[in-house]
């Protein structure tokens, strides 16, 4: 009970709300301007991926409900992706605050920045492979929130390993 309350501190302390919500922020202007930016190329690509639907025309009710939910779940996944790999940036930042609160001890860290980047590029790249793979589970209720849990689980599990334990 004592971990889960220091667990609830711990989130709302300043410095730590400050480190979560950054990449958050970051990641969500980022993709905003570059959608903003290209938004018709965006349109252009997602129409394009429509027409290989059976029986959705061009420019029908459906069609342009799918563009939009489409272009937001793209938005979405891009910044959760943009999020994580920042969030594995700061990570460090993190525990050395938690270690700052509670138990002060010396650290003798291993690892480079390079490796942690290498470790990174490489989740990104399986959470990618395995998003496309199962993007038809996506549109399944309730398998798509599981599918988007494990995917996220990848993209998360060992890069944030690596940092706190480095």
């Amino acid at each position: 009970m004592e971990i889960l309350k220091k667990s609830l501190r711990d989130i709302f302390d300043e410095k730590i709300l400050f480190l979560s919500l950054i990449p958050i922020f970051i990641s969500i202007v980022f993709w905003g301007i570059l959608f903003y930016i290209f938004y018709d190329d965006i349109n252009q690509y997602i129409k394009k991926l429509i027409e290989y639907i059976p029986f959705i025309q061009d420019g029908s009710f459906i069609a342009t409900i799918i563009e939009t939910i489409g272009g937001g779940f793209i938005y979405y996944q891009l910044v959760i992706i943009t999020s994580m790999t920042i969030v594995g940036i700061v990570a460090d930042k993190v525990v050395d605050r938690i270690n700052e609160k509670y138990y002060l001890l010396e650290k003798h860290g291993f690892g480079t920045v390079t490796e942690s980047i290498w470790i990174s590029i490489k989740q990104n790249f399986i959470f990618m492979f395995l998003f496309i793979l199962f993007i038809p589970l996506m549109f399944v209720p309730i398998i798509n929130i599981i599918i988007n849990v494990f995917l996220w689980t990848i993209l998360l599990k060992k890069p944030l390993f690596y940092d706190s334990i480095s």
